[in-house]
């Protein structure tokens, strides 16, 4: 069982592993969702690495929050199914939150785990399925970048 199994078995949230879905096929639709649409064709972006995506936001070339307005945002987003992508080895998931009573405070203990006990899962990913929100924790968080919360384009 790795770290993001434990954690999920403690608040008893279902949670399946995708082996069938290719974390870059993911990831590519991420980047379409809160990256891409914000690019003007005249626009000159620094490189982005594709191992570290959430920098389009610490870079400003995508609207985010960070710090206390992200989690005043995030406090408005109601429990769902959600996505859990790290960028590493390991697995991605897919998680049913819909029945947990304080999401956001959820998030925060994920946020508190990554820093803690998740250094296998360096830069993870948190979306719900339909790409309307992400939730990005970095492994730079103790330098002040990140977590990032941003909205998708609807």
């Amino acid at each position: 069982m790795d770290v993001l199994q434990a954690f999920f078995a403690r608040y008893q949230l279902p949670l399946e592993e995708l082996v069938r879905v290719r974390k870059a096929k993911l990831m590519r639709e991420w980047w379409n969702a809160f990256a891409a649409p914000h690019k003007q064709p005249s626009q000159v972006w620094p490189a982005i690495s594709k191992d570290s995506l959430w920098e389009v936001f610490s870079a400003g070339c995508a609207p985010s929050l960070e710090g206390a307005a992200a989690w005043e945002a995030f406090t408005q987003v109601e429990p769902c199914q959600f996505l859990v992508a790290p960028n590493s080895r390991c697995p991605l998931y897919r998680c049913d939150a819909t029945d947990c009573g304080d999401f956001s405070g959820l998030m925060r203990d994920l946020e508190n785990l990554l820093e803690t006990d998740g250094r296998e899962c360096l830069d993870t990913y948190v979306m719900d399925l339909g790409f309307n929100w992400t939730w990005v924790f970095t492994h730079e968080s103790g330098w002040g970048m990140g977590p990032y919360y941003a909205m998708g384009e609807s």
